[in-house]
C-alpha cells in the first residue's frame, strides 16, 4: 500500500507550478485562484494526471467558484463590525473587504489564458496582446510593413481564432 502522505510527480510538478504562480500574483483574486487551485490538487496526492493539465482545470475550478461567489455578493455588503459609525461606513468598508469591483481582473486573466492556451501560434499572440494594450489596424501596418486593409484583414482572422479558442477552452473549464 502506498504511503497517502507522498505525492505523485505530476501532482508535486503541479503545486511547483503553483506555488511559483502564487509568487508572481499581484492581486487578491489570483492568490485566492491559486490557494483553491492547490487544495483541490492535494485532494488526489497519487494522480497520475499531467501537472499541466491539473494546474490548468484546477484554476479553471477555482476562478468559476470565486465568480460564483462574487456574484452571489454582488451589491450586498457585510457589517464587518459594530465600532463602524453609520451604515455608509459598513458599505464603504465592506466593499473594500471583499474587494467586489476588483479593477483589471479581465485584464489579468486574458493574458493568463493567453499566455498558456495552445491554440494559437506565437504570431497570433503578438497580435492579440497589441491589440489588448491598444494597437489599432493601422499602427500594426506600420510596425509589419504590410498594407493597412490587410493587416485589418489578419487580425479579424486573429480575433475570430481567438475568440473560438477563448470559447473553447475557458468555458467548457
Amino acid at each position: 500500500m502506498k504511503d497517502p502522505n507522498l505525492l505523485s510527480q505530476p501532482v508535486l510538478a503541479a503545486v511547483c507550478t503553483l506555488q511559483q504562480q502564487a509568487l508572481r500574483a499581484t492581486d487578491v483574486f489570483e492568490i485566492d485562484r491559486v490557494e483553491r487551485a492547490l487544495d483541490e490538487i492535494l485532494r488526489r496526492p497519487e494522480s497520475t494526471t499531467s501537472a499541466e493539465s491539473q494546474v490548468y482545470t484546477s484554476r479553471g475550478h477555482a476562478a468559476e467558484t470565486l465568480l460564483r461567489r462574487r456574484a452571489i455578493l454582488g451589491g450586498n455588503t457585510i457589517q464587518l463590525g459594530a465600532e463602524a459609525d453609520d451604515e455608509a461606513d459598513y458599505d464603504e468598508r465592506a466593499a473594500q473587504a471583499l474587494a467586489v469591483a476588483e479593477p483589471g481582473y479581465d485584464q489579468v486573466e486574458f493574458d493568463q489564458w493567453l499566455a498558456t492556451t495552445k491554440a494559437l501560434n506565437p504570431r497570433d499572440r503578438t497580435f492579440l496582446r497589441a491589440l489588448a494594450a491598444g494597437e489599432d489596424a493601422a499602427s500594426l501596418a506600420s510596425v509589419v510593413g504590410v498594407a493597412s486593409a490587410s493587416m485589418t484583414q489578419r487580425l479579424s482572422r486573429c480575433r475570430r481564432r481567438g475568440r473560438d479558442a477563448y470559447v473553447a477552452e475557458v468555458r467548457s473549464a
